[in-house]
């Protein structure tokens, strides 16, 4: 994917934001520079290029710039993961996923349903997960793969055989 495909809908987004301040990455005035690039830009490229210094490397920008995008905060990056997501499994991975159900400290989420009883933080990191396949998809070209809810709809991809 491109960040071209998704110009005018990453615009829109960061143009209704007024504060940076939680975005991860946002410090010593970057989130600051960014406010004022996405202000006065036309472009993504523009606005990169235009927070972009020799303190900061771009990959830091990009990833900014795409959590400001999604909505990711500070919060939902600090410490460790809520729950555990399986996204695909064979054999062996069913009868670990068996043994994971009753022996770990995390949610184990393999179907869309369960996700919906995720409490707090858990369920709030899910409802962003959700959100985030549902801005990355409208890049696909076929309209049909461009349906939006597909986390809450899509179970876990079953694999035959052994991992080469």
């Amino acid at each position: 994917m491109s960040m071209k495909k998704y110009e005018q809908a990453i615009l829109a987004r960061l143009r209704s934001l007024t504060d940076l301040s939680e975005t991860p990455g946002a410090s010593e005035g970057l989130d600051h520079r960014f406010i004022k690039a996405i202000s006065s830009e036309a472009t993504v490229e523009s606005i990169l290029d235009k927070v972009k210094s020799k303190r900061y490397a771009m990959s830091r920008i990009r990833r900014m710039l795409v959590c400001a995008c999604l909505g990711v905060t500070t919060t939902d990056t600090s410490g460790p993961p809520p729950y555990i997501r399986v996204l695909a499994m064979n054999g062996a991975g069913m009868k670990l996923l068996g043994e994971m159900r009753q022996t770990s400290p995390l949610p184990v989420i393999n179907k869309p349903a369960s996700a919906k009883k995720l409490p707090g933080r858990a369920g709030d990191l899910f409802r962003k997960e959700a959100t985030a396949t549902d801005f990355y998809v409208l890049g696909y070209h076929a309209a049909n793969e461009r349906a939006g809810g597909q986390e809450w709809r899509l179970s876990p991809a079953v694999c035959s055989g052994l991992p080469r």
